[in-house]
């Protein structure tokens, strides 16, 4: 029997217009949370501009939310769903659409910069996989493995999550303490910041994620800076460590929150703290 396996098709998510929906929400998110209140008033204008009623991002955008908004659906109305969303989404101008990408795009370069697209997108897999399946480009074959994905993700059902209890202060001082004797007793400043925010937040927490990401992003741009200094260029050892930890830091991932990225990002906080002195 002949393996039927998705051959990888590049994903353009500046191009994926529900991912630019959901992120400059995020976006919008982390502005209100941090009082940002010219960053805030710009996002609100850019979003009620390009995804108002009528406009096409805003009706592609409708049909993306008809499959990955929906939940437990019974299999045989599902694949009625899949199937209508994708006829709809045939009938809708692609050039327009693109324009419309474009503009917006011009837009997010031109105030926020390319550091906005970073935003973390929970269901960015499923969003991708929609794009996939209204790609014109994509082969039949293809389509109809990447249809049985949102299959299964419009049928799955619900799942139970667990109840995270909050941490009494007997459990918090055990748990500053098992850090503390890790990393030694003087945490850093940025240290005690992130350690404080994931013990009075469970996994699922929005403002632990944005705060998560916004933190790794500033070591990212830490990390940058250090290769480039000339003290580094002269040491190939050191240059190496940075290159290395710099290429590890790329790689996390905070779709789930849990001990062990909050100690390799202890790491990296304190790696960039010493490298600085």
């Amino acid at each position: 029997m002949q393996n039927l396996e998705k051959p990888k098709h590049r994903h353009n998510k500046k191009r994926n217009t529900a991912f630019l929906f959901e992120m400059l929400v995020k976006e919008l998110t982390k502005s209100t949370v941090y009082g940002e209140k010219e960053k805030q008033k710009i996002l609100s204008t850019v979003i009620k501009e390009h995804f108002k009623k009528n406009t096409v991002l805003e009706k592609e955008l409708t049909l993306y939310k008809q499959i990955y908004e929906t939940k437990q659906f019974p299999k045989q109305h599902a694949e009625k769903l899949i199937r209508e969303v994708r006829e709809q989404h045939e009938k809708i101008d692609e050039q327009e659409v693109f324009d419309e990408q474009s503009k917006l795009i011009a837009k997010l370069n031109k105030f926020f910069g390319p550091a906005i697209y970073n935003n973390f997108v929970s269901n960015y897999k499923t969003l991708a996989t929609i794009s996939q399946v209204f790609n014109k480009k994509v082969e039949p074959r293809v389509k109809v493995l990447l249809e049985q994905e949102l299959l299964e993700h419009i049928t799955e059902p619900e799942k139970t999550k667990a109840v995270m209890e909050p941490l009494d202060s007997f459990t918090m001082s055990r748990f500053v303490h098992k850090f503390n004797e890790t990393y030694g007793k003087n945490l850093l400043d940025e240290q005690k910041q992130l350690l404080s925010r994931y013990i009075n937040s469970d996994e699922e927490s929005l403002d632990l994620k944005i705060y998560l990401n916004e933190e790794l992003g500033r070591l990212k741009n830490e990390l940058k800076t250090i290769l480039s200094s000339q003290i580094v260029k002269d040491n190939k050892d050191l240059e190496q460590q940075v290159t290395t930890l710099s290429k590890n830091l790329n790689k996390l991932r905070i779709e789930t929150i849990d001990e062990e990225l909050i100690k390799k990002t202890m790491l990296i906080q304190e790696f960039v703290q010493e490298v600085k002195k």
